[in-house]
């Protein structure tokens, strides 16, 4: 497989499809050549995606006690700083297609990822991006060669 240099990215190109199959430890960027195949563009890790709730966070949940209500309520910091990792890594991978965006390289894209981070990605896409075509699909492609993975994504996307 061959990896395009940012040299390669920012020459004149024609109508380019991009797609972006992303989660929240990675996303993998390829575009879809004259020759109808995916070539690989880039890779963004977010090593902060894999770590466990255990290791985000030493510390226990707690609950607190509402006097208001005389209810107890559970503190689950655990979901709420994946959330924020899923969130800056989401900014990230927009950021890196606001640039490509600016310099015209791609006309559409199509995002690729579970649904609840497809919809976090969704909103942190920089308004450059919007300007663009813009496909999604609410499913996650990660296991498989890039022909499997391709031939599953075209046959979700009709």
């Amino acid at each position: 497989m061959k990896r395009y240099t940012t040299t390669d990215l920012f020459k004149p190109k024609i109508h380019q499809k991009w797609y972006v199959l992303a989660n929240r430890s990675d996303a993998v960027i390829y575009f879809e050549g004259k020759d109808h195949q995916f070539h690989f563009v880039d890779r963004l890790d977010n090593p902060s995606g894999h770590l466990t709730e255990g290791e985000l966070d030493s510390d226990r949940s707690g609950s607190t006690f509402s006097t208001a209500t005389l209810f107890h309520h559970s503190l689950d910091r655990h979901n709420e700083k994946r959330e924020q990792i899923a969130i800056r890594f989401a900014a990230r991978i927009g950021k890196f297609l606001a640039r490509a965006a600016r310099a015209n390289k791609f006309e559409e894209v199509t995002l690729i990822a579970e649904p609840h981070f497809l919809g976090i990605l969704k909103e942190k896409l920089p308004s450059s991006v919007h300007q663009k075509k813009i496909h999604s699909l609410g499913r996650e492609y990660s296991r498989g060669s890039m022909e499997e993975v391709r031939g599953k994504i075209l046959n979700a996307l009709g």
